[in-house]
This record gives C-alpha cells, structure tokens and sequence, in this order.
C-alpha cells in the first residue's frame, strides 16, 4: 500500500511539472512574480541587497531544482523496490534526464516560453541531489538499524 502512495505522488510531480511547462510566458510569470513579491521585501529587511530581476530569475531556477528534487526523490523510492544500488540511482537519473528533457521540449510550443539547457541542467541536478540526499540518508538509518541490532543481540 505504501508503495502505491509514493507512485500516486511520483505520478503527481509529473503532472505538475507538465503543467508548469505548459502554462504561458505570462501566467508562468505571474506566478512566480507572486512568490517574489512576498519574499523579496523580505530579503532585503534580511540585509540582502539583490535587484528584483536577479531575485526573480533565483526563485524561477529554484523552482526548477525543487520540482525535479522532489521528482527524483519519489521515483527513488519507487524504483528501489525494483532495482538495486548503483542500477537504482542510474534509473532514476536517466528518468530525470529524460523528464527534464521533455519538459523544455514542452516548452518550445508553448506561446512565449523556450526550451533552455541550462534549465535541463538544473533541472538534472535536482534530481541528481535527491539521489545523493536519499541514498545518504538511507545508508545512515540502515547504520543505525545495524548497531541497534548488534547491540541488542549482545545484550
């Protein structure tokens, strides 16, 4: 059952990246002209002298990273129950490579959007830090299982 939820949600980050991809130059940038009217105010109070542009180009390439972050963690862990290791993190960056591929393929027959490469690398290296954080983090609770079960067996 757990398994089914996390291909519910690997499933849903696709479809909001397409979406996204699929939105107008306008809209695309109606909405992240909303996030970096909240936050830029805020920034500045924080004593970060950043121009609106630089800010605003920051938010939308962060966007970017964190829609193919999450994307990369959640495929993770469906393939994990298939794969293993070195073939597991190979997967899940081929299917990101792919997926940010199409997504600004996407966006070259969308009014007033370009597909960019440098936006697929961004895009790739949300993926690839999310194989990097969830293996990380999967090695340290498989750690710590470990020492519990060699602690308790010489009990």
């Amino acid at each position: 059952m757990k398994h089914k939820i996390f291909i519910v949600f690997g499933i849903l980050i696709h479809i909001l990246i397409l979406t996204q991809s699929l939105l107008p130059a306008s809209l695309s940038s109606d909405q992240s002209g909303l996030i970096v009217d909240i936050l830029h105010p805020f920034v500045l109070n924080l004593g970060i002298l950043i121009d609106v542009q630089t800010f605003s180009l920051i938010v939308r390439k962060t966007a970017h990273f964190t829609e193919f972050f999450l994307l990369g963690v959640f495929w993770y862990i469906i393939y994990a129950k298939y794969f293993k290791s070195l073939k597991l993190i190979g997967v899940v960056l081929i299917h990101g490579f792919f997926t940010a591929v199409l997504d600004e393929t996407v966006q070259l027959f969308v009014d007033g959007r370009s597909g960019e490469v440098l936006d697929v690398l961004i895009d790739f290296s949300g993926v690839l830090f999310a194989c990097f954080i969830v293996s990380i983090t999967i090695e340290i609770i498989n750690y710590f299982k470990l020492k519990r079960l060699r602690d308790n067996s010489q009990s």
